[in-house]
């Protein structure tokens, strides 16, 4: 956004490829995502999503392929989930549920869309920290009472929005633990309520689907990188930032780990999380490690499979739950499992799937502490602590692990590696008790921050709101209201 508004912007990416955690990467002819998949709002161009928001700021896009929903795999039976059909998902309440589960159901729909809608009215791209934001927020005005009047809602639990509306059923308090665990890795009775009301509205909106990227995530993060470079930015591989450089309270830009000095005439944005971030400012400059823990590290699993024998109409994404008798967050008992050769094959040589499967923010990191990478010792271990990624891969697709010809197992120590990543984490543990996630601006003049560790928090949206939320403390007010006016925000 800042290079589309003419800022000479430079962008120092760690790896050879871009992406973070969302980047592409290739093993004996399958492409494989690294990271998350699941995404929705994206492929029309008039959405609430920030990424389609950014993609049309920045005239970007690419081919996408839309599909109908997810494969739940439970201890109780499996079921097709799809979004934006009211009817099937109450034949499954109905199915899993007590006498009075649909029309708690409807209950819950009645209080928690509505607060959706108010949630996603006012874009998190029109926010600014400054009077300039009376300019960029004029134009959702109407909508603003609506915000205001609800905001102790939002920050509230979803477990409260539960018990307003009276639901008992056993299946749905199981059903929304999932749906917040898996949105940002925290159980109903902590997560705040206005991402899981805004995901809701957008889940059960009639005729919704969910979006891929045809090529995979690389194709997503190549429009990204085109946005970039279209608008004069540069982008600079294995680009390794050591440092953040400061003078006298105000950082001045940043060390490589080559020993190269960058300097930075506006500011230096890093969207590294906040352990990380202080840690390369000088001693003098940093500020008291904030107070949120972290969650926990991710269990990664890529496979290679001959599709030979396996269904031949598949979900491109399934869920496995081990255990609904255990917290939803325990250890090993949530599998996130994604085949993108399905609706893509061209990710995968013919006859062939690429899967990824992962265990998030459940691993850990304590557990690996002093292993050293490449020892049998260490390879041990990530076999003994992949065994419920097997287990869930051979529960979604049984007879899947006998066709494998390429394994990749990925640790926590793998995820602090190649991310640059505090002990691997998968961000910030950020319960609704907590309050909200900081702004871009920190202690430190000249240095902002973006990413999980800034509000809204975790996920590809929230990495995106936080990403434009940076950008708009050094655009003017006029930048950002045209930077808007591109968006084409509903």
């Amino acid at each position: 956004m800042l290079a589309r508004a003419g800022r000479e912007v430079l962008v120092c990416e760690s790896h050879n490829v871009p992406g973070g955690v969302a980047h592409a990467f290739t093993r004996n002819g399958y492409e494989f995502d690294s990271g998350p998949s699941l995404l929705s709002g994206c492929s029309t161009p008039v959405s609430a999503n920030p990424l389609r928001l950014v993609l049309n700021a920045l005239g970007e896009d690419c081919e996408w392929v839309t599909y109908p929903g997810w494969r739940m795999v439970t201890p109780d039976g499996d079921f097709e989930f799809q979004v934006g059909n009211q009817a099937h998902w109450e034949e499954i309440v109905a199915r899993f549920g007590t006498k009075n589960a649909v029309q708690e159901w409807r209950d819950l729909m009645t209080i928690a869309k509505p607060l959706g809608e108010i949630s996603k009215s006012i874009p998190a791209a029109a926010l600014r920290g400054d009077l300039g934001a009376v300019r960029t927020l004029r134009r959702f005005l109407p909508r603003l009472p609506a915000l205001l009047l609800n905001g102790p809602k939002f920050q509230a639990p979803f477990s409260d929005l539960l018990r307003d509306a009276g639901v008992q059923d056993s299946f749905l308090k199981r059903w929304m633990d999932y749906i917040c665990f898996v949105l940002q890795a925290l159980p109903a009775d902590t997560h705040p309520s206005a991402p899981v009301a805004y995901m809701i509205s957008d889940m059960y909106e009639p005729g919704a689907f969910l979006d891929y990227p045809k090529g995979g995530m690389g194709a997503l993060i190549g429009a990204l990188e085109r946005g970039v470079l279209k608008h004069e930015g540069r982008i600079r591989y294995n680009a390794h930032v050591e440092e953040i450089l400061a003078s006298q309270g105000k950082v001045t830009g940043i060390k490589l780990r080559s020993g190269e000095r960058i300097s930075a005439r506006e500011a230096v944005i890093s969207n590294a999380s906040v352990w990380d971030t202080v840690k390369m400012l000088p001693e003098g400059t940093r500020w008291p490690m904030p107070k949120p823990a972290e969650c926990g590290s991710f269990m990664h699993l890529h496979l290679g499979l001959k599709a030979e024998g396996l269904p031949g109409e598949m979900p491109l994404h399934y869920s496995v739950i081990r255990d609904w008798k255990e917290p939803i967050d325990a250890t090993g008992n949530v599998v996130i499992i994604s085949v993108p050769s399905v609706v893509n094959p061209g990710l995968a040589p013919a006859g062939r799937h690429c899967l990824h499967a992962y265990l998030a923010a459940t691993e850990p990191y304590e557990l690996w502490q002093g292993m050293q990478r490449g020892t049998s010792e260490y390879d041990a271990f990530k076999r003994e602590r992949a065994k419920p990624l097997f287990e869930a891969v051979e529960r979604a697709l049984p007879g899947a692990c006998e066709r494998i010809e390429l394994e990749l197992i990925g640790s926590p120590l793998t995820h602090a590696r190649f991310n640059r990543r505090h002990r691997g984490t998968y961000g910030p543990f950020m319960p609704s008790s907590a309050g909200m996630l900081p702004g871009p601006s920190t202690p430190v003049d000249g240095l902002l921050c973006c990413g999980d560790s800034t509000f809204p928090g975790i996920g590809v949206p929230a990495a995106v709101a936080s990403g434009c939320a940076a950008a708009n403390k050094l655009l003017s007010v006029e930048e950002h209201l045209e930077a808007l006016d591109a968006m084409r925000i509903p």
